[in-house]
């Protein structure tokens, strides 16, 4: 198995070979990967600069991004807002349900294969949830 970093030239799937499918959209968890902090514990958070610039080179090449975060909706959108992003992020998934089914959902939501997705998270464990639940998607270590 092989867990790629985002700072890598190509992501390479959570388990098997590197895929051949195009990335169509890029699912961000929020704490401690899209930004610096826990936005439920602290209440503020810090931006990571190179994130953000992230998804505006994604946007200025067609690929989407979405978030899919354990956090209060409309403190996350809020912080997304100020950042100056928010308007980059679309068929969020920001609640407290179990990423596997929010990352199945939000697909569905995008019209979009797994195949089309890449996931990065902080934690090896909702990753793996991740991979489990949508076969085929991408995942990343921030």
């Amino acid at each position: 198995a092989c867990v790629a970093r985002l700072s890598d030239r190509r992501p390479h799937t959570h388990m098997g070979p590197a895929p051949t499918e195009e990335v169509k959209i890029v699912i961000w968890d929020l704490d401690d990967t899209f930004w610096r902090g826990t936005l439920a514990e602290d209440g503020q958070v810090e931006p990571v600069a190179r994130n953000i610039e992230r998804v505006r080179q994604l946007a200025a090449r067609g690929i989407v991004s979405s978030a899919c975060s354990k956090n209060d909706e409309h403190a996350a959108l809020a912080a997304l807002s100020s950042m100056g992003v928010r308007d980059h992020f679309v068929f969020v998934a920001i609640g407290w349900s179990p990423k596997g089914a929010a990352v199945v959902s939000l697909l569905q939501r995008a019209g979009l294969r797994p195949a089309n997705a890449l996931f990065v998270d902080d934690h090896p464990s909702n990753r793996a949830e991740v991979a489990s639940a949508a076969a085929g998607v991408r995942v990343l270590s921030p």
